[in-house]
């Protein structure tokens, strides 16, 4: 029979997290290669994290870079520590991920900017967003994020080339088109600003 309440949803979800990391524990030690015990540990914190399970998701994480360092793991980390507001930690480990990356991790230097600008750093922000725009171009979420650094530096005309590209890139995002109107706002063109 299926489960019919949640109840027995969470309890078969709390069962499998159990087994996993019953699994892990179980079979890690034996795993010669470092990578891989990495590879296991960081599986483990990414089911954690989908189920917004913090702290064993950075228990994990943690354990998976004690193997072996990697950028994935580092990002991931640094994607939970910001998540609970910690955002030097975050930004820390977001480092970590960019230094340990061949060219960089687009992804990391897209996120650390998000964190430097709930920071109130936007410069450090636009540094970290141009990387990230350097390796994602066509990202509409780094340019608008580019562009939220361009307001906070109060560069309207920055921001507003920024946010029209995003909207040519998203037509339908609005939050884009609403910050869009803002600056049009600042910039005066109140007949754009609808």
């Amino acid at each position: 029979t299926e489960p019919s309440t949640n109840v027995d949803w969470t309890d078969l979800l709390n069962q499998t997290l159990r087994e996993a990391r019953e699994e892990v524990e179980r079979d890690v030690p034996q795993l010669e290669d470092a990578e891989a015990r990495a590879e296991a540990w960081g599986r483990l914190g990414m089911l954690y994290h989908a189920q917004s399970l913090h702290d064993e998701a950075e228990e994990a994480y943690r354990e998976a870079l004690r193997h072996a360092p990697a950028v994935p793991w580092h990002y991931l980390l640094g994607v939970v520590l910001g998540e609970r507001g910690e955002i030097g930690p975050a930004i820390e480990q977001y480092e970590n991920a960019i230094a340990l990356a061949v060219d960089g991790h687009g992804l990391s230097s897209y996120r650390m900017g998000l964190a430097h600008l709930v920071g109130g750093d936007h410069v450090a922000a636009a540094e970290a967003l141009d990387a990230a725009r350097a390796a994602m171009p066509e990202s509409a979420a780094v340019i608008a994020a580019q562009a939220d650094a361009a307001m906070a530096a109060r560069e309207w005309l920055t921001a507003r080339i920024l946010l029209e590209r995003a909207l040519t890139i998203e037509p339908n995002a609005g939050r884009v088109a609403y910050k869009l109107g803002q600056v049009h706002r600042r910039l005066g063109n109140l007949d754009k600003a609808r």
